[in-house]
């Protein structure tokens, strides 16, 4: 993922949408197993590298946080490349949740949002990547079937010819929130990309939340917490 790429998500962060991460950590005892809500490696095409994977501390009024990223992805053979970020964030209850992504896609759509988004990008990314402002444009923010609440959001950054694109999607389903962040280098980004991505998760979701609670077996990317311990 590059500069820019990285400035998105750090926008997120700052934003408390995203979790900062940190080290590898045991969430709380009774916690659903968050490792296996989040898009799995088998739901990509062969290939797929993953550079976090674990639990992060989660920000305040957070249960619990799991993160795994990919550097490189693809959903289908011969589709589109993309580095995806990903976080399931566990709330106390489903009213709470509903409630946060209700107040995400009203920030996420609004221009004090854009304009929040936009000067935290361009500070992320640094006086040296030349990205302004105005080279950030924003889609609307559409509502998917997957999940409660759920949005995907487009954000194309622009930088002399270089674009690129950034799907900001977010799925809710009882106390669970997923958000990603698809990047991929342009714009011609098939919508399938983010229905795939959300279908994906809603469907862990609902199928571990349907499942009697498990502890993982210890922190960090193997275990019940890692990609071997998901489905």
């Amino acid at each position: 993922m590059n500069r820019t790429a990285a400035a998105l998500a750090a926008t997120l962060v700052a934003l408390g949408v995203l979790a900062a991460a940190a080290l590898a950590l045991t969430p709380p005892a009774g916690t659903p197993n968050l490792a296996a809500m989040t898009v799995q490696s088998t739901d990509l095409q062969p290939g797929s590298i993953i550079t976090i994977d674990a639990y992060q501390t989660p920000p305040a009024g957070f249960v619990a946080v799991y993160e795994r990223d990919f550097r490189i992805a693809q959903t289908a053979p011969g589709g589109t490349l993309f580095a995806l970020e990903t976080q399931i964030q566990l709330t106390a209850s489903a009213a709470i949740a509903e409630r946060v992504i209700g107040l995400e896609r009203t920030e996420f759509g609004s221009k004090a949002g854009h304009q929040l988004i936009e000067s935290a990008v361009v500070r992320s990314a640094g006086a040296g990547s030349g990205l302004k402002a105005k080279d950030v444009h924003f889609g609307r923010v559409v509502r998917i079937a997957p999940g409660r609440g759920s949005f995907d959001e487009r954000v194309t950054l622009r930088l002399g010819a270089k674009t690129e694109t950034s799907e900001i999607i977010e799925v809710g389903d009882g106390p669970v929130l997923a958000l990603l962040v698809a990047v991929t280098p342009g714009t011609h980004v098939p919508a399938s990309l983010s229905l795939t991505l959300a279908a994906d998760v809603a469907r862990h979701v609902k199928r571990v939340l349907a499942s009697p609670p498990s502890l993982p077996s210890r922190p960090g990317p193997t275990g019940a917490s890692g990609t071997t311990g998901a489905s």
